[in-house]
């Protein structure tokens, strides 16, 4: 059992989130603690109101929503009851066993995994002590549940990754913005290699992060600052920048190109080009187009970032192999896969109607399908996209479990002052 626990200020985001995801059927109320009974099929506000009402106990304390995931193993026998048990016990035993929760089943996933929200506000106004939460409670508590139902230990679970915790799209307002985007930049730049930072863009494009230059240029003009944005379902910037400096792991453009630099002396991995090829064969043998190639591709844990000019001619391809994490143009895997190749294969085959689907189908896929950089943020007179629905694979990325603490820190938590000579 994978325990991820995130802190924020937007209690209704989080319950839209969940409740978005069951109007779509991607999710169902599991189950509700200090509620009434019958109340899954309650509208929104009501829902808000009991956890409101705690809240108004003390609006000093900002960070107030508590955001959960348990996420377990495809090898567990696990059905809705003991789901529900397990987030009774767990709750328990972090300390908010007294607190009102919901808990969310998600069926977006190749892996069973719930979601709790609730707040950290007690009966009496208190604030409940999240901090290093993830690291002691939730980590003692894990371990005690694994071994008393004999579930798949969060330590084996790394040799799969299919059963890595998990790391969903970016969604403005859901947790605080720089923990947001810390979390997922962290994860993409550890554990993704990549040649290019277009290619480093591409990974964390699938989690709806952007990275854009910025800052003074120098004498051959190029700048060296770097700025992270959550962007929304069209590809747009919705939150604030943050500095790459002020994130933990210290994201940089100066350690990004280093690490570009240093993937490039590798050869490409044969595996995917292998996996590639089947898909590639498979898919013209079936008289398939280029969404097909790319729905193909999704089945196989390959994202395929494409992208088109203004006339909606396809020039660029990447390969985000998300089971080892790699990133390729192209020209790396070979002629085959470069965006010439694919249009002599799957575009110029088709009527003359071939580039209309290049520039209109693709923009029938906006919301789920495609990520589209936002007018005005472009510095060239293209458009891109990601290939169709990428949000599962989103959940099967071979993410590395972050060790002891799951617990976001929060970024906006003021740090002590240091004492000026002679000062007492």
């Amino acid at each position: 059992m994978v325990a991820k626990i995130t802190t924020g200020k937007s209690l209704r985001g989080l319950i839209i989130y969940n409740e978005k995801k069951v109007k779509l059927g991607e999710a169902k109320v599991l189950m509700a603690k200090g509620f009434p009974k019958g109340m899954e099929s309650s509208s929104t506000d009501f829902k808000l109101i009991r956890f409101k009402k705690l809240l108004d106990l003390n609006r000093r304390t900002k960070t107030n929503a508590v955001h959960i995931s348990l996420n377990f193993s495809l090898k567990d026998k696990i059905d809705d009851k003991l789901l529900a048990f397990i987030a009774n016990e767990y709750m328990e035993r972090i300390g908010f066993g007294a607190q009102p929760w919901m808990v969310y089943r998600h069926f977006d996933a190749g892996h069973p995994h719930i979601h709790i929200v609730s707040v950290n506000i007690n009966e009496e106004g208190k604030r409940i002590e999240t901090h290093n939460l993830g690291k002691n409670q939730s980590e003692k508590a894990r371990k005690e549940l694994e071994i008393e139902l004999g579930l798949i230990k969060a330590e084996d679970q790394k040799k799969d990754y299919l059963l890595r915790a998990p790391l969903e799209k970016a969604e403005y307002g859901v947790a605080e913005t720089k923990s947001l985007i810390s979390s997922i930049v962290t994860e993409v730049y550890r554990t993704y290699s990549f040649r290019s930072f277009a290619a480093y863009n591409a990974a964390l494009s699938q989690f709806r992060i952007e990275a854009v230059k910025a800052g003074k240029t120098d004498e051959s003009g190029n700048q060296h600052g770097l700025l992270y944005f959550i962007l929304d379902s069209e590809g747009k910037r919705c939150s604030v920048p943050v500095k790459a400096s002020s994130i933990h792991s210290r994201p940089t453009l100066s350690k990004i190109q280093k690490k570009a630099d240093q993937e490039r002396k590798a050869k490409p991995d044969k595996g995917l080009i292998n996996r590639l090829e089947a898909v590639r064969r498979r898919v013209s043998e079936n008289n398939g187009d280029l969404e097909a190639f790319i729905l193909e591709l999704k089945k196989n844990a390959i994202g395929l970032k494409t992208a088109f000019n203004g006339e909606g001619r396809l020039y660029g391809t990447t390969y985000i192999d998300n089971i080892h994490r790699k990133v390729y143009k192209g020209s790396d895997l070979g002629k085959e896969y470069t965006a010439e190749g694919l249009s002599q294969l799957f575009l110029n085959g088709h009527d003359k109607e071939g580039d209309e689907w290049t520039d209109q189908n693709r923009l029938d896929h906006s919301e789920k399908q495609t990520y589209t950089q936002s007018k005005g943020t472009l510095s060239k007179p293209e458009t891109e996209s990601l290939g169709p629905d990428l949000e599962q694979i989103a959940y099967m990325v071979s993410w590395k479990i972050p060790e002891g603490n799951f617990a976001t820190p929060d970024p906006f938590r003021r740090k002590r002052r240091r004492k000026k000579k002679g000062q007492l």
